[in-house]
């Protein structure tokens, strides 16, 4: 992430932010401000499996080069639910949709 710039989203103008593997070991929730965009990345997520069931199941994807994990579509639904707030049940509905367009699609191939 860090050719991505990322920054903690509402830090403070002007104080250093490092951004390495401690940082990481170091927070169990981090929302992030990046050149990609934002981005939050969850330690422990209520509605998750164990952590070895959830990399099982990711889906990978390539980001400039680097392979990126990724919770599977129903991995993410499980998660957005548990979460319960009014944004990640809106993000449910979506998710329900992409995972219909996506099983339809690999019907017809």
């Amino acid at each position: 992430m860090a050719p991505y710039h990322p920054t903690p989203v509402d830090w403070p103008e002007g104080v250093p932010f490092v951004w390495d593997e401690q940082t990481l070991m170091n927070s169990t929730v981090l929302t992030l401000r990046t050149d990609l965009g934002r981005i939050d990345f969850l330690a422990e997520p209520d509605g998750a499996p164990p952590y070895e069931q959830l990399k099982q199941r990711s889906m990978q994807f390539d980001l400039d080069g680097r392979t990126v994990e990724v919770a599977s579509i129903d991995d993410l639904i499980a998660i957005k639910r548990a979460a319960g707030r009014p944004k990640d049940l809106a993000q449910v509905a979506e998710l329900e949709t992409i995972k219909r367009l996506t099983s339809r699609e690999d019907v017809e191939r």
